[in-house]
């Protein structure tokens, strides 16, 4: 078996430990997994030995306590994960400061997705520390609370990543056009890889699309849609965003 997805369950120690110790490929646990903070040491000792899981997906499952969450956190300072997901389990300042000392350390992770809503700019201004050292592919940071002190953050820590080439931001409406302005100095380092952004439904204007237009982006915005057909070519720069419906 190379992929298990686990929904709605209280996961006890010996189960945990189990699954952290398994063969696995892929990973799911969805929608109210419960993982006492005796489960989450298990699962933290396991994970930190497993040399085949490539994806972890941990979402809705808020009722995992911090003490938990910062216990499975420890895991990241040796695990192999290349894809990490952790949306809407309600996680705060106090846990991704955890996850951030964790990644500083890991040299494996490629995709990280992290939407959740309870995030202040303090958590992101810790995260966006761990993320200059971090080569990821895929960021997916979309329906959070971010706003320009959080994007600035981000924007310094992934100004000098040559291997991002995905990253997400929909639904971050919090963020004026100043910050995504700002965000599109990315683009402009010469080392940069980023094919693709999405911003859809944000506060996006003519001088944000010209702003990223002149930094040479393929730029997909949905449901306001400008996408150029030819990735890494300029935007038009005559094209005005259509009112949405």
């Amino acid at each position: 078996m190379k992929k298990l997805t686990i929904t709605g369950m209280d996961i006890g120690r010996t189960g945990c430990s189990a699954l952290a110790t398994t063969s696995l490929n892929e990973l799911h646990l969805q929608y109210g997994v419960y993982i006492n903070e005796d489960g989450a040491g298990a699962f933290a000792n396991g994970l930190a030995r497993n040399a085949t899981l490539n994806v972890l997906e941990i979402i809705h499952s808020s009722e995992i306590s911090d003490i938990a969450w910062q216990s499975i956190f420890t895991a990241f300072l040796t695990c192999k994960v290349k894809s990490l997901i952790l949306d809407f389990n309600g996680l705060n300042d106090a846990t991704v400061q955890s996850l951030s000392n964790a990644l500083l350390h890991n040299t494996t992770l490629k995709s990280l997705s992290l939407q959740d809503k309870l995030i202040t700019n303090a958590g992101w201004v810790i995260l966006s520390t761990s993320l200059c050292g971090i080569m990821l592919n895929k960021l997916d940071i979309g329906r959070n609370l971010i706003d320009d002190i959080a994007i600035n953050a981000l924007t310094n820590a992934l100004l000098n990543n040559s291997m991002l080439k995905t990253l997400s931001c929909y639904e971050n409406p919090a963020v004026t056009p100043a910050g995504w302005m700002n965000l599109s100095a990315i683009l402009r380092n010469p080392t940069s890889a980023l094919e693709v952004i999405y911003v859809r439904n944000n506060s996006i204007n003519d001088e944000v699309i010209y702003s990223f237009a002149d930094a040479y982006l393929m730029l997909v915005i949905f449901p306001r849609v400008i996408s150029h057909p030819t990735a890494m070519r300029p935007l038009p720069m005559c094209c005005a965003i259509p009112q949405a419906s």
